[in-house]
């Protein structure tokens, strides 16, 4: 199975970041779940360095927008969840092309 952005919004506890329409932050902070295993995905995230070395930018695709999670050194992740547009707008500003994604 995997999950929507509705489904996800509804089973896993999110705040809103301020100043970001349509983008959320896992309210906990930080998780030890992957970003496969946070949206009950088969399909792998694609990952993207970023620099300065040390994190790794993973995004995975679900209908209705996109989760966007940060792998740090020690093998924890923040996740965001977006809408499309919030989506499509965070990927623009890491300079990634959300065609790609």
């Amino acid at each position: 199975m995997s999950y929507d952005l509705s489904t996800l919004l509804q089973t896993h506890s999110w705040k809103p970041i301020p100043e970001r329409s349509g983008r959320f932050v896992l309210e906990q902070g930080i998780s030890y779940q992957s970003p496969q295993e946070l949206a009950e995905s088969e399909i792998h995230p694609m990952e993207y360095p970023k620099p300065p070395p040390g994190d790794v930018i993973m995004v995975l695709r679900v209908e209705g927008g996109g989760l966007i999670s940060y792998r740090k050194l020690d093998g924890s992740y923040r996740h965001t969840l977006n809408n499309d547009e919030g989506f499509t707008a965070k990927l623009l500003k890491l300079g990634l092309d959300p065609g790609e994604v």
